[in-house]
């Protein structure tokens, strides 16, 4: 059978077009175990040494001591001379083997290759090398003739994985009748064994041929269930194919066949990860790290888990191994250990943890995260100039940190927040993220004015922001005026960015305002669809209402409700059209 677990999942990898014959070049010119001229010469079979001449001889000494010096190309030399005046095996399979190491032509490796085949027609080598040759040549005929007799002289099938070069040659160069005559080939030698099968399930995949992949990896998987290989490739094309169930559900099984299996272990555990279903997650990675205690990455994603579940105990002992253990993770460390303390109430530790977070992801949130403990403790201006000291100490994080402190300054100063956008845009007057900030927040305050001056600006450095163009139309929009003009600013925002759920939701708005009903649920639905948001639920609702779909709108904030029963724009658009809803409930 092949000798698939030093191969690996061969696909993956990228094998030249002449890795067949690199595993014979590396052979022959490794020196501390390359046989002496004279062994070669004298002691080969059906060698005489009356059949040498003196150029021959010298030729033959000068070959193998310039292989022994690295010197190839004066190596090649020779054995080409060779290769003209004798018809040994050994000397045209040398010649092959030092080609690559000259300018020769095509047409060069073509006759070379030939040559070996035709002074040793029952090597495995000389076929599969003059094969792959031809295929280069674009000469299939020739090059599945060779193939066939290689497929013959392969009956170890040991000498079976010779084949595999040729396998990822066809996968690579998108040529599948090819390869899977060549597999079916190998599957009828390997006499359907599950290795064959698994290899065939995996070219497969690489072909997009997802139904034929999952059938062949299920044959594989079925031979032997304690082989985690087909689980995790079968697993691979319903992702591929964003089948989530049955993504979770062939793990899941392959789990229970083999609960020892790190790597079916530690695949299932990242995709249940991946799909948000942490609490399924944290005993299979408790379970690794208990096996690998030395696997950092089991440490960190163990820590990171018990965050989302909320298992503060826990998540306080893994991240303090975190930063005990794994100096690359130490603001990571510290940010998550000053979340724990604030949750615990203790302040004077979240403070310190956070304080200890330099330039990271994690820095900008620390920051915040300090400047909110301060305004609890009723320390506002601490705060405020807590972000002023970053500001001078960190100047590459100049404008991050005033847009930071203006996120802060909304939700606790908004008295505060113009004057500080005055400031960071007389110092960065064509900030984009500047503008398009303060004209969110003009748009909030109503100051109609603002948001169209930093608009115009927005898009006089950059006439494609469909995000700027949306926050105009929007806002004119909410504001029942020059309703035409708002639908042109959307409609321009729309064909950058179709796919958008705000600018969708925004495009129903306006259509709402002009009186449009069936398009403003046509817009709002698509963005409703697109994403869950309890914004875009009060919209629809309210669209549905005033257009007399009154029950269907009742069930959209009832569902919306449900999910996010303390949201203020959903609870104002409730109370304003059906204020008993959620009373009764």
């Amino acid at each position: 059978m092949f000798h698939f677990k030093k191969i690996g999942l061969f696909i993956a990898t990228l094998i030249l077009l002449s890795a067949c014959t690199q595993d014979l070049v590396k052979q022959s010119t490794d020196f501390k175990t390359f046989p002496v001229a004279q062994k070669v010469l004298f002691d080969a079979p059906k060698r005489q040494k009356n059949q040498l001449t003196e150029d021959m001889l010298f030729s033959y000494l000068v070959a193998e001591i310039a292989m022994r010096r690295g010197d190839l190309s004066l190596a090649y030399n020779h054995y080409d001379y060779l290769s003209r005046v004798d018809n040994d095996p050994y000397v045209a399979k040398q010649k092959f083997l030092l080609l690559k190491h000259t300018k020769a032509p095509s047409e060069a490796y073509t006759k070379t290759a030939q040559h070996w085949v035709e002074s040793d027609p029952n090597a495995l080598e000389a076929h599969l090398a003059f094969a792959m040759v031809e295929i280069k040549n674009k000469h299939t005929k020739t090059a599945f003739q060779e193939l066939n007799v290689a497929l013959k002289l392969a009956k170890n099938k040991e000498k079976l994985a010779r084949l595999e070069p040729f396998l990822v040659f066809f996968l690579n160069s998108k040529q599948r009748p090819e390869s899977l005559w060549l597999m079916d080939k190998i599957i009828e030698l390997e006499q359907n064994s599950k290795e064959s099968l698994y290899i065939k399930g995996l070219l497969e995949l690489g072909f997009q041929q997802y139904n034929n992949a999952i059938t062949a990896l299920t044959l594989a998987k079925n031979q032997d269930l304690s082989w985690d290989k087909p689980w995790l490739a079968i697993a691979t094309v319903h992702q591929v194919l964003k089948r989530k169930k049955l993504t979770l559900k062939i793990l899941k099984e392959g789990v229970l066949e083999n609960p020892e299996s790190i790597t079916l272990l530690e695949r299932y555990g990242k995709i249940l990860i991946e799909y948000k279903k942490y609490k399924e997650a944290y005993p299979l990675f408790k379970k690794l790290y208990q096996k690998k205690t030395d696997n950092p990455q089991y440490l960190f994603l163990l820590a990171g888990i018990t965050i989302q579940i909320e298992a503060w105990d826990e998540a306080k002992k893994y991240w303090q191994q975190v930063k005990e253990k794994q100096p690359e993770h130490h603001n990571a460390a510290a940010y998550f250990l000053g979340l724990i303390a604030e949750q615990e109430g203790n302040n004077t530790e979240a403070l310190k943890q956070f304080k200890q977070v330099q330039i990271s992801d994690y820095f900008l949130e620390s920051t915040s995260r300090r400047a909110e403990i301060y305004q609890k403790q009723g320390h506002l201006n601490q705060a405020i100039a807590l972000f002023s000291q970053l500001r001078k100490r960190e100047p590459k994080k100049e404008i991050e940190l005033y847009l930071a402190e203006i996120l802060f300054l909304k939700e606790f100063a908004q008295d505060k927040v113009f004057p500080l956008f005055e400031k960071a845009l007389s110092k960065y007057p064509n900030n984009i993220d500047l503008l398009y900030e303060r004209a969110l927040f003009a748009a909030d305050q109503g100051k109609i004015n603002i948001v169209e001056k930093d608009v115009k600006k927005i898009l006089s450095i950059t006439p494609q922001h469909a995000d700027a163009l949306n926050v105009l139309g929007y806002t004119l929009a909410d504001y029942n005026i020059r309703l035409d003009e708002a639908y042109h600013y959307i409609l321009q925002a729309l064909k950058i960015e179709p796919n958008s759920p705000a600018i969708l939701d925004s495009m129903g708005w306006v259509e709402y305002r002009r009186g449009h009903f069936k398009a403003a649920v046509k817009y709002i639905s698509s963005a409703n669809r697109l994403l869950d948001d309890a914004e875009l639920a009060a919209h629809l609702g309210e669209v549905l209402w005033v257009k007399g779909d009154k029950k269907e709108a009742s069930q959209v904030w009832l569902g919306a409700w449900s999910k996010y029963p303390n949201h203020k724009k959903l609870l104002e658009t409730i109370n304003k059209f059906h204020p008993s809803l959620i009373t009764k409930k």
